[in-house]
């Protein structure tokens, strides 16, 4: 899209850009699960930018178990039931975790 046309349809840059943003709902992400999920086959596949981003977000850039955030912490987005074990990637199964408590977490099921 040229500035033209962002700016005819939104009125700006930023305003293009609050609309995005605003248009990442839990509801939204959930449908896009839903959809995924109903393969026969299960297949791990990265987790989406956008879903990251959300769960990122929801827990407001800190770890959940020791609320460690800020410059320097390497945070991942964690799955409380294992994906090998049958868990999901919806919202609910994902939470913030910072790299040390996350470590040691891992699920040895080949």
């Amino acid at each position: 899209m040229s500035d033209d046309t962002i700016t005819r349809r939104f009125g700006s840059w930023r305003k293009a850009l609050v609309r995005a943003r605003d248009s990442i709902t839990e509801e939204s992400i959930s449908r896009d699960t839903l959809v995924a999920t109903e393969e026969p086959t299960r297949k791990r596949a990265a987790l989406s930018l956008r879903k990251r981003v959300f769960v990122l977000k929801r827990d407001h850039f800190a770890c959940v178990r020791c609320g460690a955030s800020g410059f320097g912490v390497r945070l991942e987005v964690h799955h409380r039931f294992p994906f090998a074990k049958g868990g999901s990637d919806h919202l609910t199964n994902l939470e913030t975790l910072c790299y040390d408590c996350n470590r040691g977490q891992r699920d040895n099921v080949v």
